[in-house]
């Protein structure tokens, strides 16, 4: 979806772009590595912490002495850092992996798939394609689905229903959205399918990964809000609503009716439970089976799951 792009940018251009200041040389700097394998003339960023916000830290230990034979090295580093023993041009972050991101995406960093619609692609007559938007080899969409302005739909992605894609969304291969959810009563050997006729509201700025489903509503609507990050191989229940900013990790499950607040965190091959809450600011550990509501600014894990750690609110 993104590759490298060749640039050659002053590391004082780099400092000024993230708000913070250069210390060193003014240095040329032409691409970025990583600090297992650094590069001359590259950016790098050095940090213990994994998320900021819910304090996880890295389990590796790093080692700076690699990089003191590397020439035209622009290091990103929190303040408690100890570079005195390093004659190592750097810039002071607060969130040394969040601005290392932030400068690649600007200086070194193009998109792969530019605007266009694939010859292989279906696209029913009715359906509504905003301006930019990028529908790769083999897609489907239905004919009452709308595509904001400026998002992409990489190979295989199929979207039924009522669906609605916001602004500059990015869904990866093989996923499916808006498909018929899994809701059957029984009675003796009389087995009635709830046919599912909602829709699904994907709002703007949202990332699908592959292989991942989203199921429309049975009535109402499943909501993905603004900003949320879903990764591959997961799957969302109808009438679910997956709060701003949340990010749900490889392998969860988010059964129907089941909210998600914003800004939470579900680690690897969590499972959510059919209408159960997640309050704002919460952390689900991995592999953790959620059967009762969880309240908000917390880290949960374990099956039974308990409270791990209470979170200063924000």
């Amino acid at each position: 979806m993104f590759k490298k792009k060749f640039n050659s940018v002053k590391a004082s251009a780099i400092a000024e772009y993230i708000g913070s200041k250069l210390i060193g040389n003014d240095i040329i700097v032409q691409t970025f590595s990583s600090i297992d394998n650094p590069k001359e003339n590259s950016l790098i960023f050095f940090t213990e912490e994994i998320n900021t916000s819910f304090g996880l830290t890295e389990n590796k230990i790093l080692d700076l002495e690699k990089l003191k034979n590397i020439p035209n090295l622009l290091l990103l580093v929190s303040e408690k850092t100890d570079l005195k023993n390093y004659n190592i041009q750097h810039i002071i972050s607060n969130n040394p992996r969040h601005d290392f991101e932030k400068a690649l995406n600007h200086f070194f960093i193009e998109e792969e798939f530019k605007s266009g619609i694939h010859k292989t692609s279906i696209i029913e007559k009715s359906a509504k394609i905003g301006s930019g938007c990028f529908i790769g080899p083999n897609c489907y969409v239905g004919e009452d689905v709308i595509i904001e302005n400026n998002s992409k739909l990489l190979a295989n992605v199929v979207i039924h229903g009522r669906a609605v894609i916001g602004q500059n969304c990015r869904i990866k291969s093989n996923s499916t959205i808006g498909g018929e959810g899994f809701s059957f009563s029984k009675v003796d050997k009389d087995m009635q399918h709830f046919c599912h006729t909602g829709q699904v509201v994907i709002e703007n700025d949202v990332w699908i990964g592959s292989s991942v489903t989203i199921e429309k509503a049975t009535i109402d609507k499943t909501l993905i809000k603004n900003g949320a990050k879903i990764d591959d191989l997961v799957h969302i229940g109808h009438n679910s609503i997956i709060g701003e900013y949340s990010q749900i990790t490889v392998g969860s499950i988010v059964c129907g009716r089941a909210e998600i607040g914003n800004n939470c965190w579900l680690s690897p091959n969590s499972i959510i439970e059919n209408a159960i809450k997640i309050g704002d600011h919460s952390l689900i550990g991995a592999n953790t089976y959620v059967r009762k509501n969880v309240e908000k600014n917390v880290i949960v894990s374990g099956n039974p799951n308990r409270i791990i750690r209470r979170l200063k609110e924000i």
